[in-house]
């Protein structure tokens, strides 16, 4: 996973090189548990996130750990409504 662009700063880049976990496959390096049971989602986490694309949308925004987020744009505890994560062949 690499080669972010965009203007809404690069929080992908810390989850390069990481594994997809899952609620019952654990591929995050997360010593203390399983990052996917956590913030409810899978994603390819490391110690566990920058970004959480597979969050939930929370209106309130109260549940940081479990919200869909980027956070170099607005932070952890920013539940963002709407994602869009495309691929383009190299």
């Amino acid at each position: 996973m690499s080669g972010y662009s965009g203007n809404a700063g690069n929080s992908l880049s810390y989850h390069n090189g990481s594994r997809f976990t899952t609620w019952d496959v654990d591929h995050d390096v997360w010593s203390s548990g399983n990052c996917a049971v956590v913030v409810h989602g899978a994603w390819w986490y490391r110690d566990c996130y920058f970004s959480n694309l597979n969050g939930e949308y929370l209106n309130c925004q109260t549940t940081p750990q479990r919200a869909a987020s980027w956070h170099r744009f607005r932070g952890y505890q920013y539940s963002l409504k709407f994602i869009e994560m495309k691929f383009r062949p190299i």
